[in-house]
């Protein structure tokens, strides 16, 4: 499963907020590294709850949150944080340094209990971004925003009322390979994030309310920890019923000292072929306009390692595209996946683990309209151990 997936993107960048906010000297907080109060999200949501209505502005929807729980604390600097290019301002006491000091956890990962919980609300009529923090079990606003993040957050959905707590959604990860895959990393020391979205649309795919749990030896936002490519456990769950959707096991690439392999080096693709609207191949919708492109070198690669997406001139994500598939040597469909990015691979002959070799074919279904002479570019993104991207030009 590509770490590109929606809902995981929404979790990330919660947590980017979060640092943001830091860079800014929004938020220091105090205490000891063993916090009292563990809330679950429930908990955490009724006590930021009024903390929010205590802003000026709104009504407010909740519309992500993140719960982070490490066994040793985390202290972030703002020197070693990066903007994400919101606009923040300070709420009163919320400016209370430049330090981030997250406390330590010492329960279990099947609580769904955390120390330090994120919320971000959004004013729908303005765009404009509140993020409440709360930290053993006392809420803070700490900061409004404004910018680049309100387009991100300004397209998810209110949190229901009724979604599944963190105590269900944590322990439904624990039983469904959670457990196992902390048991056989027992040596390393692991961070725990858990992060809600309400739901939204992304490449034209929508998304119901999501629970990520991820567990991985990065330390809390993926700074620090063991350098270089790391195991990691991922799980969704459907936030309205509790049932898992997705969990698996797979790898990341700590932040600070850690270095990705260049997507670049292993990966090389040939030119495109335009197929006729009539050719109705594997992969490829009847009726649609599709290419054919070559892998014609892979590296130890998965579906599971890369994000493909069709970008104009300017870098944007064009519409209309339908989707994206890896054939297999003889022509069926080892993955698919729909809109534009690839967010998910869906299991054909194989699934995003499988392995991609020289002479299989990415067919890029551009859809019903035709793509000739629009100078678009198919662009292949590194996840989790790789970096960089591969493009190549659509004629």
């Amino acid at each position: 499963m590509a770490r590109r997936l929606w809902p995981v993107i929404a979790v990330v960048v919660v947590l980017g907020v979060i640092l943001a906010l830091v860079a800014a000297g929004v938020f220091s907080s105090t205490g000891s590294s063993r916090g009292g109060a563990n809330p679950t999200y429930s908990g955490a949501s009724a006590a930021a709850g009024p903390a929010a209505g205590a802003v000026s502005g709104g009504p407010w929807s909740l519309v992500a949150a993140a719960g982070i729980d490490t066994p040793v604390g985390a202290t972030t600097n703002a020197s070693t944080t990066t903007s994400s290019n919101c606009t923040f301002t300070p709420l009163g006491a919320g400016k209370l340094g430049t330090t981030l000091h997250i406390p330590a956890y010492h329960g279990q990962f099947s609580a769904g209990a955390s120390p330090f919980w994120g919320l971000i609300y959004i004013d729908n009529s303005t765009q404009q971004v509140l993020l409440v923090a709360v930290l053993n079990g006392t809420a803070l606003a700490l900061a409004t925003g404004s910018g680049s993040c309100t387009q991100t957050f300004g397209s998810l959905q209110a949190i229901p009322s009724n979604v599944v707590d963190s105590s269900t959604a944590a322990p439904a990860a624990w039983n469904d390979g959670g457990s196992a895959f902390v048991t056989a990393h027992s040596s390393l020391t692991l961070t725990m994030e858990m992060g809600l979205v309400g739901g939204g649309s992304f490449g034209g795919l929508p998304i119901g309310p999501t629970w990520v749990v991820t567990y991985s030896p990065c330390s809390a936002f993926g700074v620090g920890g063991p350098s270089g490519t790391q195991p990691e456990f991922i799980a969704l769950i459907d936030a309205l019923t509790g049932a898992i959707t997705t969990a698996t096991a797979t790898t990341t690439v700590c932040g600070a000292g850690s270095v990705a392999t260049p997507l670049g080096t292993v990966l090389a693709l040939g030119n495109p072929t335009l197929l006729s609207t009539l050719n109705n191949t594997a992969g490829c919708a009847s009726g649609d306009y599709c290419y054919h492109v070559t892998v014609e070198a892979a590296g130890p690669l998965t579906p599971d390692d890369l994000s493909l997406s069709v970008n104009s001139s300017t870098g944007a994500l064009v519409s209309g595209v339908r989707g994206f598939a890896f054939l297999t040597l003889s022509g069926q469909v080892l993955v698919s996946s729909f809109g534009n990015p690839s967010l998910f691979w869906a299991t054909g002959t194989g699934n995003g683990t499988s392995q991609l070799l020289a002479g299989m074919t990415v067919v890029v279904d551009m859809g019903t309209s035709s793509p000739i002479g629009s100078g678009y570019v198919l662009e292949a993104e590194g996840l989790g151990s790789y970096s960089g991207t591969v493009l190549v030009s659509l004629p």
